[in-house]
């Protein structure tokens, strides 16, 4: 029994594609849908906001969303979720919102 495998492999994907056949985007890097694998421009690099991502270079290669620390939101983790209120630390850069209760 041969242990090759059947078909091509890509070498030297160009673009920041990866993969076997060079059919998605290199990591660090996500897709343009509107456009062919073939295009130039096709996979973007990923923009993740320096403080509120958990990897600055990391997203997902389909979507472009990036990973967010807690309480952190949007496709580039450049906002807090609702609830919560923006720090000055960079290791938490978004903390849950105080909650006020008026006494009578």
């Amino acid at each position: 029994m041969s242990n090759r495998v059947s078909g091509g492999i890509c070498e030297n994907c160009q673009h920041n594609t990866a993969g076997r056949n060079c059919q998605h985007c290199a990591e660090g890097y996500h897709r343009d849908w509107t456009k062919p694998i073939s295009h130039e421009q096709v996979c973007i690099a990923c923009r993740c906001h320096p403080i509120g991502s958990i990897i600055r270079h990391d997203c997902d290669r389909r979507s472009g969303q990036c990973r967010c620390k807690q309480g952190v939101t949007g496709l580039t983790c450049d906002r807090c979720q609702d609830g919560y209120h923006q720090t000055r630390s960079p290791n938490n850069p978004c903390t849950k919102g105080w909650s006020y209760r008026l006494v009578v």
